[in-house]
């Protein structure tokens, strides 16, 4: 069985670049279809219920496309919401990913409906529910992962190669045995290794194809939905353009996204001086055969011409 847990992710790891951009897609067309039907108040949706839900984030700060708003009143009240969401929003959001040693991947979206506790499964094609502080690689060859959910009533959930549910136990939080029963029930599992919870934007991953995923910061200040505050969140997301619902789409079902071109200085242009152009009344500089008389042979001359000079105004003087 061990085998086949290992063969499940050689296989479905090389096939799931495709299929997890399909669900991508999926997610950003629902979350269009559910502004859509609060705008229109069908399926149970209203835009009132999505402003008051606290699990809902808008991928995009967009009007659907092709919506018609039944009044004006309307359309102000979701340009003002869409405003109110504004503040320090992160179009698309960020892709989520629970990256086991052996098990496929889970993968989740910070934005559109999403509780913390639904991820998907690539590879099985379907959901399951997983908390993420308490969940383990199963060391048991006949589980792919367990998984302890805090509710109401604390319970372990242990999911098959499937991803059906094969045992779930429930615990009684008032009762004292309650620490020494959760130990023992989730022992098996948590001697093994947690998987490890990554993220990357959803504009980085269909810009940039060689952004890295990067560790999830999960504390009191930071949650699944505002990593993107985080100061050295908020310098790298500097580097990338705004994404906007058509375009991402687009890109995620064609795969043809042009990563964001990033603009290189030129590099210097070496300094290099033509040659004087000559013209056909322009004689030549002279070479080295041809350089100008010394200055001895210009003294001689000079003195010649003196001597000259000194004769004739000697003769001038006679004839006077």
């Amino acid at each position: 069985m061990k085998l086949c847990i290992f063969f499940i992710a050689a296989t479905m790891g090389s096939a799931a670049a495709g299929t997890l951009n399909q669900w991508l897609a999926e997610q950003v067309r629902r979350d269009e279809q559910l502004l859509v039907d609060a705008l229109a108040q069908t399926g149970g949706h209203s835009l009132d219920l999505l402003k008051d839900a606290k699990t809902y984030v808008p991928f995009f700060l967009e009007a659907p496309e092709g919506v018609v708003f039944a009044s004006a009143e309307q359309k102000e009240a979701f340009e003002t919401w869409m405003k109110d969401n504004g503040q320090g929003f992160l179009s698309g959001g960020y892709v989520y990913r629970l990256k086991f040693k052996a098990a496929p991947p889970l993968y989740a979206m910070s934005a559109g409906e999403w509780s913390g506790d639904f991820w998907h499964s690539v590879a099985l094609g379907k959901d399951v529910i997983v908390g993420t502080k308490d969940i383990w690689e199963s060391s048991n060859s006949d589980y792919l992962y367990a998984t302890l959910l805090a509710g109401v009533s604390p319970r372990l959930i242990i999911y098959d190669q499937n991803g059906e549910i094969a045992r779930e136990e429930s615990f009684d939080a008032s009762a004292a045995d309650f620490e020494q029963r959760l130990e023992a029930a989730t022992a098996p599992y948590s001697s093994s290794e947690k998987p490890v919870l990554e993220m990357i934007s959803l504009a980085e991953y269909l810009q940039q194809p060689d952004a890295l995923w990067r560790a999830v910061e999960m504390s009191g200040q930071f949650n699944f939905r505002n990593q993107h505050q985080r100061a050295d969140e908020q310098e790298r997301l500097k580097q990338i353009g705004q994404l906007t619902r058509s375009a991402a789409v687009s890109a995620l079902i064609t795969g043809t996204v042009t990563p964001k071109q990033t603009t290189r200085p030129a590099k210097p242009t070496p300094l290099v001086r033509p040659p004087p152009k000559q013209s056909a009344e322009t004689k030549p500089l002279p070479t080295r055969r041809e350089e100008p008389t010394s200055s001895t042979s210009w003294s001689v001359i000079v003195i010649l011409m003196a001597t000259a000079i000194g004769l004739a105004w000697l003769l001038l003087k006679k004839r006077k």
